[in-house]
């Protein structure tokens, strides 16, 4: 039987490609979303873009930063209006638009955070430095 954790040669091969770029795109593709939820106001679904960026994001963030992002996201749960929302609408307007207004600030709060791990790791902008040469 074929074990196919374990290399048929001892050969070291020479990555070819890697997903890096990939990884850029489908960051890419989910701030636009993101952008686009925002802005039609419908936080699940702006919520769910960050939380997709997050799993593309995680693997290279240290302890400190995932701790971060998970108190932010327990805030923006705690927040949540899940089957609350007309109800609550037609009932309270004014508690209605405060919690709106607390949950778009715990969003734009957790997708400032995420893009700004986002530019650390080399995933988003890249900003110049003294050192580097552009000329």
């Amino acid at each position: 039987m074929t074990d196919y954790f374990e290399p048929e040669s001892n050969d070291i091969k020479q990555v070819e490609h890697n997903s890096g770029i990939l990884q850029i795109y489908r960051l890419d593709s989910l701030w636009q979303k993101a952008t686009q939820h925002a802005t039609t106001v419908n936080y699940i679904k702006w919520n769910e873009d960050l939380d997709r960026a997050w799993v593309e994001l995680s693997p290279l963030m240290d302890e400190p930063e995932k701790i971060a992002i998970k108190e932010i996201d327990k805030k923006v749960k705690e927040s949540w209006l899940y089957g609350l929302s007309s109800a609550l609408r037609q009932k309270n307007p004014t508690l209605y638009g405060k919690m709106m207004s607390r949950q778009k600030y715990l969003l734009q709060e957790k997708e400032m955070l995420l893009r700004k791990f986002e530019d650390k790791y080399g995933k988003g902008a890249k900003y110049k430095t003294d050192e580097d040469d552009w000329d």
